[in-house]
């Protein structure tokens, strides 16, 4: 099924994925990791086990845009204004093609994305608020700099847009996330940590950690809700697997760990401050035998036994893992975090609906003129409802709209001046422009913000048009014309479609907001069905 596969990550659960998708013998597979060395290891190593596959190594930082992907995370501070020009500026299909996961995709074309890096570790580690605290003491505007640096809230918004992106406007028929809890599927008051020490309760890398978690999963639970995405997601909360068992030097947050000699006793009673032993540590690191597993850590027999004891994580084997997401992409299953998700969440009822009914008809009551937006849905919103309103106003059917031509709607709508629309329009911020390029404005405007460029030029003036003005001009109102006979039409041809609707919702004096709803549905703006 999948032929062209991007394989992000291939640490113990990764490879262990990776030896169940070479099974379906895909044509191509991409191996992405951090290191260049990680990648053509592997790829080396499967080339020679899957002769008929090719295999091809990618590396660098999957969060990072791509001119600066391979440059170490020690050396990332020396990236710092662009890395801050890059995630702190406006979103835009430009600078969401310079991401490292939309170059990837657009140069190898890949059909399925399966992604194992531990992102909630990668990113969330930097989560430190003492040490920034104290950094802001010393140096406000550095502190400033490297917080901005390493927010990983503004990393994972940004991935997640650009995998958006991909989906979208490329051949790939599904992302499958494999993640973390954390904590593996324990609590905040878990009784041990990844080596750090905290002075309360957890420390504060395996609170970023499973902030960052948090931040991924929902942004990548409300991606699954568009329709024509195909994403997964599989946690696994527990102690999973290991990669190797064997005796060797000890290694922990400090580095590898010598040996000590001549360590000998002193009297705590004459110490006034905590003193530390000086004695020259040898060439001989401490070891002896540990399991390799998650994140790169080892452990001892002991904290093994006491980690993977019943009631505490527990265990589960990494190819038990990658069985959970072949599931995911072959024949479905109940471990895909976000569709448990789904059957979860409460559902729009019948009550629901009968609530709103009353509620428009209290709201009719007022018997007012206009009132037709807030704002507070956006103003693209608004401009929509305002455009569609002038036309409701001047041709109040759709054998009105049928029966005149483009330019009399058009001079009909350009016309038509009611000094209280105006007004209102323009209070929210939105300012009107007409087919004579009269330009009816406020004392401010959405579009363009406060710190926009405000150049008068025909793209500028377009795009706002696109965004944030009423655009009375025929270009504009011919594609609402349009677009509201089209509605009309296709649902007096197809009864099924009436049935989805409320009654009357969709009829020849047509209701804006209940035809703006419909155009959204048909662009796959609605709710996923």
């Amino acid at each position: 099924m999948y032929k062209n596969i991007l394989f992000i990550g291939t640490g113990q659960i990764g490879k262990a994925i990776l030896n169940e998708i070479v099974k379906t013998s895909p044509r191509k597979i991409i191996i992405h990791n951090l290191t260049e060395k990680e990648s053509v290891d592997v790829c080396e190593e499967y080339s020679q086990r899957y002769s008929d596959i090719e295999f091809v190594a990618s590396y660098g930082n999957v969060f990072m845009p791509y001119l600066i992907k391979d440059v170490d995370n020690k050396r990332l501070y020396e990236k710092t204004d662009e890395i801050i020009d890059y995630f702190y500026g406006e979103i835009t299909t430009a600078s969401i093609e310079k991401s490292t996961i939309a170059v990837l995709v657009k140069e190898y074309s890949p059909d399925l994305i399966i992604d194992a890096i531990n992102t909630a570790t990668v990113l969330g580690n930097a989560y430190n608020p003492e040490y920034n605290f104290l950094c802001y003491q010393n140096n406000a505007k550095d502190c400033c700099k490297k917080l901005m640096v390493d927010d990983y809230t503004t990393k994972i918004v940004n991935f997640v847009y650009c995998l958006k992106y991909c989906l979208e406007n490329y051949e790939v028929k599904k992302y499958v996330k494999v993640s973390t809890t954390g904590l593996g599927g324990m609590g905040i008051n878990m009784p041990y940590t990844h080596g750090d020490n905290p002075k309360y309760q957890l420390s504060s890398a395996l609170m970023g950690k499973i902030a960052a978690s948090g931040v991924l999963h929902q942004l990548l639970w409300n991606l699954s809700h568009e329709n024509n995405i195909d994403v997964s997601l599989v946690i696994p909360g527990c102690f999973v697997g290991y990669d190797s068992v064997m005796s060797e030097p000890i290694e922990t947050e400090k580095g590898l760990l010598k040996k000590r000699r001549n360590i000998t006793p002193i009297s705590i009673n004459d110490c006034k401050v905590l003193e530390y032993n000086k004695n020259i540590a040898s060439d001989e690191y401490l070891e002896f035998p540990v399991v390799r597993a998650g994140e790169n850590h080892v452990y001892s027999k002991c904290e093994l036994e006491v980690l993977t004891a019943i009631g505490q994580m527990e265990a589960i084997t990494k190819e038990e893992v990658a069985m959970r997401v072949m599931e995911c992409l072959y024949s479905g299953s109940i471990h895909d975090v976000l569709k448990a998700l789904d059957g979860a969440m409460l559902q729009p009822t019948y009550s629901g609906r009968k609530m709103i009914e009353k509620l428009r008809n209290k709201l009719e009551e007022y018997n007012i003129t206009n009132g037709i937006a807030t704002g507070n849905l956006g103003g693209t919103l608004s401009k929509y409802l305002y455009e569609l309103y002038y036309l409701k106003l001047n041709f109040p059917t759709i054998d009105e709209i049928k029966a005149n031509n483009l330019d009399k709607i058009a001079d009909k709508i350009n016309a038509y001046h009611d000094e209280a629309l105006i007004e209102e329009i323009v209070t929210l911020g939105l300012p009107i422009l007409k087919n004579d390029n009269s330009l009816y404005i406020s004392d401010y405007t959405l579009i363009p913000g406060e710190r926009d460029n405000k150049d008068i030029n025909a793209d500028n003036i377009d795009y706002w048009c696109k965004i944030g003005w009423v655009d009375l001009r025929s270009k504009n109102i011919d594609q609402w014309c349009k677009m509201l006979v089209e509605i009309y039409d296709e649902v007096e041809a197809n009864s099924l479609s009436k049935i989805e609707l409320d009654e009357e919702a969709i009829n020849n004096d047509y209701n804006i907001a209940e035809y703006l709803a419909y155009y959204f549905n048909k662009l796959n703006t609605g709710r996923k069905k």
